[in-house]
């Protein structure tokens, strides 16, 4: 029987768990949770270890454009056979129980929790789970990928980009992979329903996604793309600065000021510490405190404006963070300088 779920919280729904005001549904008919998923995620089997009267699955999803976030939670060991697509490529992270996973029919390799497998296009992908388990989705559409990739690197032919399929045991990646997924997590959490994060901020996530995919994971233009390139010029330097402080908003991204100044993002990085001292996202950065400090100073609390206000508008994501950043900068809380106007 399948049920489709508010999307809310309740007291149905554990207060824990992720992505609560997504579109989400929940079935305890194995059939129905493949028929269901498969509307939102690639062709794919289901092969139970147990008894079909124990089965239960829910799924919740996040669409951003181009990436999505999915929370899925089944409550019977059992594999699932995903079928070869050329769609996306997908980050499966591990949350309540370990897993195997086969490439190809392949030789199973574990995937404990704290690690994370990436299972790209065009292969089959195998998932074991010995016992009840819930995990984490991120994908990132081909299509995406392939502009994302143009736009870092514009010298590099971006024709027939794919990626490996491996499971991510080192540190940095698994750590840098569960980091991005926590943070769409904590934006998408923050919003009564997906529809409503605002499309700066969406954007900017999505950018984040496709960047981290790129320069994080192996793929078959990693060499080209993270090969040594020469330093752009002064003239270009001061192009990507121009672009910078004229958007008030400070919502432009690394790759988007490469891709207006005509430059791969590693060119535009080496250019800004050959002639700053710093990347481009340490510039950028320090410009949105800039602003955010000034929007601050000029706001009065009793006409509603909040710190997360100043902080969305200004590209900062997390509020955390940003409080964070600008008590190093400026010595004291954004709140205080907010309460303080």
């Amino acid at each position: 029987m399948r049920t489709m779920l508010p999307a809310n919280r309740s007291e149905t729904t554990s207060p824990r768990t992720p992505l609560q005001a997504c579109p989400q549904f929940s079935t305890t008919d194995p059939d129905e949770a493949v028929h269901e998923a498969t509307k939102v995620l690639a062709p794919h089997q289901l092969d139970l270890r147990g008894d079909r009267a124990g089965f239960g699955a829910q799924l919740r999803w996040a669409d951003l454009k181009d990436t999505s976030l999915y929370y899925m939670d089944y409550r019977s060991p059992l594999s699932i056979r995903c079928l070869p697509h050329r769609s996306y490529v997908a980050v499966v992270l591990p949350i309540s129980a370990d897993m195997g996973v086969s490439f190809d029919d392949g030789d199973i390799v574990d995937v404990p929790r704290g690690t994370c497998v990436v299972a790209p296009a065009g292969r089959r992908v195998e998932f074991h789970y010995r016992s009840p388990f819930s995990v984490l989705i991120l994908t990132a559409e081909i299509a995406a990928l392939t502009g994302g990739l143009r736009g870092i690197a514009p010298e590099v032919d971006a024709e027939g980009l794919s990626f490996d399929g491996v499971v991510a045991k080192n540190g940095w990646l698994a750590e840098t992979l569960y980091g991005l997924s926590g943070l769409l997590v904590h934006v998408v959490d923050q919003y009564s329903s997906p529809t409503l994060v605002p499309s700066r901020v969406a954007h900017t996530l999505r950018e984040q996604v496709i960047s981290t995919f790129l320069l994080a994971m192996r793929h078959s233009r990693s060499d080209q793309l993270l090969r040594s390139t020469h330093p752009i010029s002064s003239r270009a330097v001061r192009q990507a600065i121009e672009l910078v402080v004229s958007d008030s908003y400070a919502q432009k991204t690394v790759t988007e000021i490469a891709t207006g100044v005509g430059v791969s993002v590693r060119s535009l990085e080496l250019g800004f510490r050959k002639e700053l001292g710093c990347t481009p996202h340490e510039y950028i950065q320090k410009f949105r405190l800039q602003q955010a400090h000034q929007q601050l100073r000029r706001a009065c609390p009793s006409d509603g404006t909040t710190v997360t206000d100043v902080a969305l508008r200004c590209g900062f994501n997390h509020t955390g963070r940003f409080a964070a950043l600008y008590r190093r900068s400026y010595g004291t809380a954004p709140s205080q300088t907010l309460r303080a106007c």
